[in-house]
């Protein structure tokens, strides 16, 4: 391989891991909203029950769909997106 090869394939590395670490900075941070003076948090399918609120229109994001499908092979983070953070709240019911 040459130097230009190498160096193309470290960059390329390098960029791949920048990407799996900022995909994961955006699932461990629940999106929050304030909601009739409570606090709304995004939720998942393992914490629907302790963060739902009827009160709250929730919705999934397109990155919340696309990053976990990308990140795929890390197991980790489409497990926590959608464990954890795949509804975020939007604002309140009418």
């Amino acid at each position: 391989m040459s130097d230009k090869g190498t160096i193309g394939c470290g960059i390329a590395i390098v960029a791949v891991i920048a990407f799996f670490i900022w995909a994961m900075s955006q699932a461990l941070t629940p999106v929050e909203i304030t909601v009739n003076g409570k606090v709304a948090s995004s939720y998942g399918l393992l914490n629907r029950d302790a963060r739902y609120r009827d009160d709250v229109v929730y919705e999934v994001p397109f990155d919340h769909v696309v990053i976990p499908i990308i990140c795929i092979e890390t197991i980790i983070v489409p497990a926590w997106y959608v464990g954890y953070n795949l509804w975020v709240p939007v604002g309140p019911k009418k």
